[in-house]
């Protein structure tokens, strides 16, 4: 995904915006920019935001706030310097939702449709309190047409402080309906990171061969401090909760008593240098060729949470040169046939010595096929790929290690399959985008993934596919009007525990909306065949359903 910053703009814009949905959702957000000098050198962008919404989970309230305001001085038509800050604030019954259980028939059966979608296992008592500051500095500047220099400066604090009643170890029958259930308290202050990237953009030509280089040096530091105890614990029966036995005291009395405590506090520096030149050979050819070199070091201490002492200590020290190669051929006015290869790169954080560790970084490979068509004169675009990614030195568990703490490595953990894809204008009225997706994530199924059905890696579908066509009047006095629809289909599952599927779905969704001098109104409507379905799971303990047939009414008026 790329995320592009609404910069601040010269001509002045107003919007205001107001959302209005099920589980209680009310949303509101403000958004201005324009000049404050006459000669139109410095320009300002100020956005606000607030919501406040109910989950699917009765007991989950959520408050949100947002301000981000920002400044942007042109000393000319070539140099620009702007700065942003960004202010949040979330606030909830429970950080982190954890679902609804299933049922154990026996003879590895289950019964997934045991609760309600909207069962709760969270305490409404609970709280989580997030709090977040970034402030960004970008400088840019043209030395000619085709040489830019782009320089950004960031810096991240935020805090979170959790207190509630999870789900525990699991074990379930046909005749016990109960579960254990934990109280747990954790706390990240702060949560840190500065960030540092700068790269030039230059346009060059040498004889027939036209270069777009980019080279740049990216710079990290982030780390946090982080304390977590499980308090208590206790067997509740499902069909009965009871929260009356948690208590929500955080003194050190308490953490003294607890079941488990700990705290840990990290940092992680990060270096990376890249240079990336697209070449042009004619008009039938283009060349990527890129390379990029980082480096990570990383530390941590384990402290007890009451006593204030080190328990242990972890170092890590570890870079890797990555290349990038890619190649498009023009095979004709409407058709580009092209070809990728590049490599990923990941440190093994969590490789101590007391689990077998340091062992060297995660690597990937992934190579990529396709074909891209344009129809219609260019407002149709199709495109079909096809890939194969193998990940390498994946950390897994010691099937050997009768306590579970050792650690290792394997490389046999892939991926292969196809995608499809369909988008643009069939004419001025239809629009299309239609994506199918067949994938293949393999793991050995031996040493190291007893926890994984043999072969299918958790939690990826072998089938993915959806449509989405829009309808839009272009004349008369509905001019404006827009009426969409659309589906999304997700095959069956693994997940992390063996012989633990569940069943693929497929939702419909449907959106009408009107546009005419700056005012829009939309109105989505989603999962229209009410169909259960769960968007992710952990095991029995946990899974996640989707919501309901539901609703979102937005409107907004430009200026």
């Amino acid at each position: 995904m790329n995320h592009v910053t609404k910069r601040a703009q010269a001509a002045p814009r107003y919007e205001v915006v107001a959302t209005a949905g099920s589980f209680n959702q009310y949303r509101f957000m403000g958004d201005a920019t324009g000049t404050i000098t006459k000669n139109q050198k410095l320009l300002y962008r100020f956005i606000v935001g607030y919501e406040t919404t109910g989950q699917l989970d009765p007991n989950q309230k959520i408050r949100n706030v947002f301000v981000a305001p920002q400044l942007q001085y042109n000393f000319s038509d070539r140099t620009t310097l702007n700065y942003e800050l960004n202010y949040g604030y979330d606030h909830r019954t429970m950080g982190y939702q954890r679902g609804v259980p299933a049922l154990l028939l026996g003879e590895g059966k289950w019964q997934l449709d045991r609760y309600p979608r909207d069962f709760s296992m969270v305490d409404p008592r609970g709280f989580s309190k997030t709090s977040s500051v970034s402030n960004q500095l970008m400088f840019t500047h043209r030395f000619t047409e085709r040489i830019k220099l782009t320089s950004l400066l960031r810096t991240y604090q935020a805090t979170q402080d959790q207190f509630d009643v999870s789900p525990g170890d699991f074990s379930i029958g046909a005749t016990n309906d109960s579960i254990t259930l934990g109280q747990g308290y954790f706390r990240q202050k702060p949560l840190y990171q500065f960030q540092s990237t700068t790269y030039l953009n230059a346009e060059l030509e040498t004889g027939a061969v036209k270069h777009a280089l980019i080279a740049g040096i990216d710079v990290n530091s982030s780390g946090r401090t982080y304390e977590y105890a499980g308090l208590s614990e206790r067997r509740v029966s499902l069909l009965n909760l009871d929260f009356s036995w948690a208590t929500y005291d955080r003194s050190r009395a308490a953490l003294a008593t607890a079941v488990y405590q700990s705290g840990v506090t990290e940092n992680t520096q990060f270096y990376g240098l890249y240079l990336q030149d697209q070449l042009s050979l004619g008009d039938r050819w283009k060349i990527l060729l890129g390379g990029r070199f980082e480096a990570h070091r990383f530390r941590n201490r384990s402290f007890d949470l009451v006593a204030d002492t080190t328990t242990a200590r972890d170092t890590l020290r570890a870079s890797r040169f990555i290349p990038r190669v890619g190649v498009v051929f023009q095979a004709g006015k409407n058709t580009s046939l092209y070809a990728s290869y590049t490599e990923g790169f990941q440190p093994q954080y969590g490789s101590n010595r007391g689990g077998g560790g340091p062992f060297p970084p995660e690597g990937s490979r992934q190579l990529e096929v396709g074909m891209k068509n344009e129809w219609l004169s260019g407002r149709l675009i199709t495109s079909i790929a096809a890939y194969y990614i193998q990940k390498t030195d994946v950390l897994t568990t010691d099937p050997n290690d009768s306590d579970g703490l050792r650690l290792i490595q394997i490389d046999e953990v892939k991926s292969k399959g196809i995608e499809v894809s369909v988008q643009g204008n069939v004419n001025d009225n239809l629009s299309l985008l239609a994506n199918y997706a067949y994938n293949e994530a393999r793991t050995p199924g031996d040493a190291g993934f007893d926890f994984y059905a043999p072969g299918w890696f958790p939690n990826a579908p072998n089938h993915n596919g959806n449509l989405w066509a829009t309808y839009k009047l272009t004349q008369g006095v509905l001019r404006g009007f827009k009426i969409g629809a659309g589906f999304n289909h997700l095959s069956k599952r693994s997940t992390f525990v063996p012989n633990f599927e569940v069943p693929g779905y497929t939702t419909v969704d449907a959106s009408v909306s009107y546009e005419r001098n700056g005012f829009r109104i939309n109105g989505g409507l989603f999962n229209l065949t009410d169909t259960r379905y769960y968007h992710g799971v952990y095991g029995p303990a946990n899974l996640w359903p989707g919501n309901p047939r539901s609703f979102r009414l937005t409107l907004s008026q430009v200026f």
